[in-house]
């Protein structure tokens, strides 16, 4: 009832905004932006799904070798799985999700499933912010919004880096101590946790592979909303969409608003207002908002599938 009642807020948080956006700009102008969009940017924008949906189910195929014994195949139904459920749950939570089909396949326990999904988030944070932390070098200097990109980008890789370093095993053994209640599962995560970590440190060429190919997705999830720009006959400067895309998408993350709808795309129009005109960014806003509807629906299936599949189990199982 209160996961309704939280998804109905966000709607209506996402269509208020919106609706004060769109009237505040020339919607005739917009709609004249998309009507001479150039084919052949936006078909190159659009061509940037496939090896992101590629890359992410390699990435999560890689992060489980020596564990979770999953064909790339599996991995990539999970992903796919995963994005469904994003456009049901805040700040892509859905793709937790991936535990909990590891553990419905006998594949891995959620002791385990679930920090490499944490992991996971927390690599595509970082990736994300590398990549800020670019474009606050290459961008013109000055403006505060600028100066929160390099705290926040800084900060997030940092803290990152930090992950690689600082063991967690008797943190884990303490609250594992406390038996089966809270405490205990959450040391069973952290056991898992660090048990995971040690797996990539002893194989440098997995770890390498998951950092890398972190950074590559977002690389590809940027250069696509770097096209939407000539697609709408507006060229910006890469710095400036490196740094505030990002800042941007942070936005879009909080729990406030569906699936970023709205309040990323009043972070787009007041970041990009020094370059691009409002009823443009709003047309990128949209398209940004059209790339997460397209992952979530690409899901649907692989999503349906898992579960009838989790559904026969039970029946089975009763």
């Amino acid at each position: 009832m209160k996961r309704g009642a939280a998804r109905w807020g966000a709607l209506a948080c996402s269509l208020a905004i919106l609706a004060v956006i769109y009237a505040k700009i020339d919607l005739g102008f917009m709609v004249e932006r998309f009507l001479s969009a150039d084919p052949l940017w936006l078909g190159m924008a659009l061509g940037c799904f496939l090896p992101q949906i590629a890359i992410s189910g390699t990435r999560w195929w890689l992060m489980g070798k020596g564990w979770a014994h999953m064909t790339w195949m599996e991995a990539f139904k999970m992903i796919m799985a995963g994005k469904a459920l994003n456009a049901l749950l805040p700040s892509k939570l859905g793709e937790m999700s991936k535990a909990y089909f590891l553990r419905q396949q006998g594949l891995e326990t959620l002791a385990k499933g679930v920090p490499a999904v944490l992991m996971e988030k927390i690599l595509d944070l970082a990736g994300l912010c590398s990549w800020m932390l670019l474009g606050a070098a290459l961008a013109p200097s000055g403006s505060k919004a600028m100066e929160i990109a390099w705290i926040i980008s800084l900060g997030v890789v940092g803290a990152t880096a930090s992950m690689f370093i600082v063991p967690l095993g008797t943190w884990a053994k303490l609250m594992k101590g406390g038996g089966k209640g809270p405490g205990g599962r959450l040391g069973e995560m952290l056991l898992g946790w660090d048990w995971i970590l040690g797996l990539w440190k002893a194989n440098k060429a997995i770890l390498a592979g998951v950092i890398f190919l972190s950074v590559l997705l977002w690389g590809l999830h940027l250069l696509q909303i770097y096209l939407f720009f000539p697609s709408l006959g507006q060229f910006v400067q890469v710095g400036s969409v490196l740094a505030y895309v990002p800042l941007s998408l942070l936005v879009g993350l909080l729990p406030i608003s569906l699936a970023g709808m709205g309040t990323r795309d009043t972070a787009l129009i007041l970041l990009f207002a020094p370059y691009v005109d409002g009823a443009t960014m709003a047309g990128i806003g949209l398209l940004c908002t059209m790339r997460y509807w397209a992952d979530s629906l690409m899901g649907v299936p692989f999503l349906h599938r898992y579960s009838l599949e989790i559904a026969k189990k039970h029946e089975s199982g009763a």
